[in-house]
This record gives structure tokens, C-alpha cells and sequence, in this order.
């Protein structure tokens, strides 16, 4: 199936119970997903399991957080049984930063000093699958979250212990940082202005909010930022 061509839909969704739904980040995810709901109704799927994000909401500065609060209305309005997962900022993210970090021991993000709750995907996974196979979360919209929250520069330290070497984080403004994405690496610039102010997309404190769905609804312990970087120690050395 392609998300992007709905005529794929109907023989992918044949006979199909369940589905979990994840877009890319696109201008148009909201009315793609509404497409896909709607195909989702038509070929009598019971429920969706919906990746969405943590700060998703229809009044949020960053675009991508609007779109996940129209799609999960959309949703929610359909009539299908349904989970909607929210994960925080994810660990993986700073994959993106890995050949900066081993060649130069350092890696630039427009976060500042604050502290964010950081998702390992592989924890969001487990709670995606729960969702899917079990009744009890039907409704239900959970925040998911790592064990603990941390600022870029601690997770900084925390990578550089795992390579064996320091890791320096430096804070960007969110202006340059989205024109370096445009320059440097050709990013759209509605792609480079969400990844520039995705910070604002969290009120104050917001963003350390930890629960333990992970562990209550995946069923094992909430990775760290150690156990993340140890497990990618590679990439980044």
C-alpha cells in the first residue's frame, strides 16, 4: 500500500483487524490519514492505533504538531475504536548528529538548556504493539515517555561516556539552525522550521513530564539514554 495513493488501500486492508497508522511528516499527513481512516472504515478494520507526538495540539507553533492534533480529531470522530499514542522527543534523534559527534566531538540543536522526557522508538514500539492486540486500551491516549528527563547537554555527556570521549553540546538559535537545514542539507522550509522550533511546542516544564506507560502498557523497563547510547555507540564513534 501507498499512503499517498489511495486506490493501494483496499486490497491492503482486506481481511486486516487492526492497523497501526504512521505517516511521514508531510503539509498534507492530515488529509492523508483522514484517507486512510475513511479506507479503514470502508474495508471494516475494528480499530487504529495512531502515532502521533507529545505536544500535539490545534493551537501549537509548530505545524507538525497541528497536523497530529487534525488527524487525531479525525480519528476520533470516526467512529473506530482506537489508541493514539503521544511519544516524547525521541533518543534516535540524535542519530542525525552522529558524524558531527565522531568527527568533531560536538553537535549543534536548537533545544537550549531544557529537559525533555527522550523516548527510546523501540519502547514506543512495544506499547504500538499492546495497543494493537489488547482490548483494554481502546480509547485511551497515552503520553510515552523515557524514565527520565534530561537536557541535550546531559544526554550529551552521556553519549561521550559510552564512546570514550568528550561530546560537547552547542546550543543554536532557532533562526540559524533552520537556515543551515535549508542551506546545507536542502530541507524544505516547512520541515526545517518544525525541526528549528520543536522545542516551542512544549509549554514550561512540559516537556520532563515521565510516565511509565512504556513499562505499564510495553511490559519491560523504560530504555535510558545509557542503554541508548551504549547500544548505538558505534554510530557515534
Amino acid at each position: 500500500a501507498d499512503l499517498e495513493h489511495p486506490e493501494t488501500l483496499p486490497e491492503a486492508l482486506d481481511s486486516v483487524h487492526c492497523a497501526f497508522l504512521m505517516s511521514r511528516d508531510n503539509p498534507s499527513q492530515p488529509e492523508i490519514e483522514a484517507t486512510f481512516i475513511e479506507a479503514a472504515i470502508r474495508a471494516g478494520i475494528e480499530r487504529l492505533v495512531k502515532l502521533s507526538a507529545h505536544g500535539a495540539r490545534p493551537d501549537s507553533p509548530v505545524a507538525l504538531m497541528r497536523w497530529h492534533a487534525q488527524a487525531e480529531r479525525t480519528l476520533e470522530d470516526s467512529g473506530l475504536e482506537y489508541t493514539i499514542l503521544r511519544p516524547q522527543l525521541y533518543m534516535q534523534n540524535f542519530l542525525r548528529f552522529a558524524a558531527s559527534i565522531a568527527a568533531n566531538g560536538r553537535f549543534t540543536a536548537p533545544m537550549g538548556d531544557r529537559r525533555f522526557a527522550l523516548v527510546d522508538v523501540r519502547d514506543v514500539a512495544r506499547v504500538a504493539a499492546a495497543a494493537l492486540i489488547e482490548e483494554a486500551h481502546v480509547g485511551a491516549a497515552y503520553v510515552v515517555t523515557g524514565p527520565e528527563a534530561l537536557s541535550y547537554g546531559e544526554a550529551a555527556e552521556t553519549i561521550g561516556a559510552a564512546i570514550g570521549k568528550e561530546v560537547a553540546y552547542e546550543p543554536a538559535e532557532p533562526e540559524t539552525f533552520r537556515d543551515n537545514l535549508i542551506a546545507e542539507r536542502g530541507l524544505p522550509w516547512w520541515r526545517a522550521d518544525d525541526l528549528a522550533f520543536i522545542a516551542s511546542a512544549y509549554g514550561e516544564g512540559e516537556g520532563e513530564l515521565v510516565t511509565d506507560v512504556a513499562r505499564r502498557v510495553g511490559g519491560s523497563e523504560q530504555r535510558s539514554c545509557v542503554e541508548f547510547a551504549r547500544d548505538h555507540a558505534s554510530h557515534f564513534a
